[in-house]
């Protein structure tokens, strides 16, 4: 039937076959009527003659009489010479049949017979089953994802050596001194090539992108989405993320109310109104920002969303979606850091080129920077030495070559690395 209809053809298989004289066994062994002891007795004496001795054997519990013993002694000499197989032999009969042809037509329908869907059972089984499949294997791609974003969080190498590096930097400034220019020169060339690597190891592609967007972003949206765009484009090139953690904050609670959401109607207009807030942060993700990752865990979101329009699909599916949120959240979390971390690097260096420039007036003196904690105090100081020094001219000796003030001195080629390649050279 199976076969034929679709009904029930799920459990057309190999267990199905071998349950069969399994089920079978335990029936006919709990069903089975068990002979009556009168005639087995019957059957023994028939096969050997005795002329109903083990008929009045068994019957002996009901009977009165001095003969009892007689009848145990006479059935007990008798009783080693009768054989089992005499008194009840295995006859075939026509029924024992059904034990062979019937499981040897099922083994052959199952094998030889196609299967038939004249009512679509078995196609809309199959693509459910299809759906189940990829929402377990999505689901599995976004844990293994946010398992290895917890394990990169967790060592951390990037944010480690950025820190390693600026405090490298400071330490430097503050051994300054203002009559070793040279010295001073030889030391800040090695700390711009130690922070150039370091920015170009961080700045792959991803967050190169992500720093030039800014103008992108503005471009690529309707009039209704710029702003929105931008600001989350200057957002994340500030190291932020509480404008998308919003927007995807306002998702979850929509897919929290999907889940308990009963009407059908307005449970088809939540899910288009969440499906399209996924298609903007993708395109998003995807357009603007150029990052793979981001735009794959709000890709998969979009399709498990989809995939809860089944019922029997529906809870796993947004579940998923969640989870497919949370590990987006964390892509934007390590994004922002990567871009703190850079932009640090940049203001290093950017301070560093200061440094330089203080250094060819010989005031680059480590003592006056004695109170200096962060990379930001460094700049403002140096600025401020700077302008001093630029605003009052001639600060240096006729002998001297080097950069000098306005109007003033030899002129000559600043001492910069050219292999540092940046968006402030």
């Amino acid at each position: 039937i199976g076969r034929l209809t679709g009904f029930g053809h799920e459990y057309l298989n190999g267990v199905t076959l071998a349950a069969i004289p399994v089920v079978g066994l335990f029936l006919a062994l709990a069903f089975h009527r068990r002979p009556r002891v009168q005639d087995a007795a019957r059957a023994v004496d028939q096969t050997v003659g005795a002329r109903d001795l083990y008929l009045t054997l068994s019957l002996l519990d009901r009977a009165v009489g001095d003969y009892q013993p007689l009848v145990i002694q006479d059935a007990e000499k008798r009783a080693a010479k009768i054989q089992p197989a005499l008194v009840v032999p295995f006859a075939w009969r026509a029924r024992h049949w059904h034990a062979v042809w019937l499981p040897a037509a099922v083994l052959l329908a199952m094998v030889f017979l196609p299967q038939f869907d004249p009512f679509g059972k078995v196609e809309a089984a199959s693509l459910t089953t299809r759906r189940k499949e990829k929402l377990l294997e999505s689901r599995r791609e976004t844990q293994l994802r946010i398992a290895e974003v917890h394990k990169e969080a967790e060592e951390n190498v990037e944010g480690a050596a950025t820190d390693k590096a600026i405090d490298e930097l400071k330490l430097t400034f503050n051994k300054m001194q203002p009559a070793e220019k040279r010295l001073n020169l030889e030391s800040l060339m090695n700390e711009q090539k130690r922070l150039g690597e370091l920015w170009r190891k961080l700045s792959d592609d991803e967050l190169q992108n992500l720093l030039k967007t800014a103008q992108r972003a503005s471009q690529q949206f309707g009039s209704n989405d710029q702003e929105l765009m931008k600001k989350w484009t200057e957002e994340l090139q500030a190291g932020s993320t509480d404008g998308l953690k919003d927007a995807l904050k306002e998702l979850k609670d929509e897919l929290q109310q999907l889940a308990k959401t009963e009407d059908p109607v307005k449970k088809e207009e939540l899910k288009q109104q969440v499906k399209e807030r996924l298609k903007q942060l993708e395109k998003f993700a995807q357009k603007t920002l150029d990052n793979q990752k981001l735009a794959a865990a709000l890709q998969r979101a979009k399709n498990q969303l989809d995939l809860s329009s089944l019922d029997e699909l529906s809870d796993d599916a947004l579940q998923g979606a969640m989870e497919s949120l949370e590990l987006t959240e964390m892509e934007l979390d390590q994004l922002a850091e990567a871009a703190q971390d850079l932009k640090r690097i940049e203001e290093a260096l950017k301070t560093l080129q200061t440094a330089k420039r203080l250094n060819d007036h010989a005031k680059l003196d480590g003592a006056a920077c004695e109170k200096c904690d962060g990379m930001a105090e460094y700049a403002k100081l140096y600025e401020k030495l700077l302008a001093q020094c630029e605003g009052r001219g001639d600060t240096q000796s006729e002998s001297e070559s080097g950069m000098r003030g306005p109007g003033t001195g030899k002129g000559g080629v600043a001492p910069e690395a050219d292999e540092v390649t940046d968006q402030f050279q």
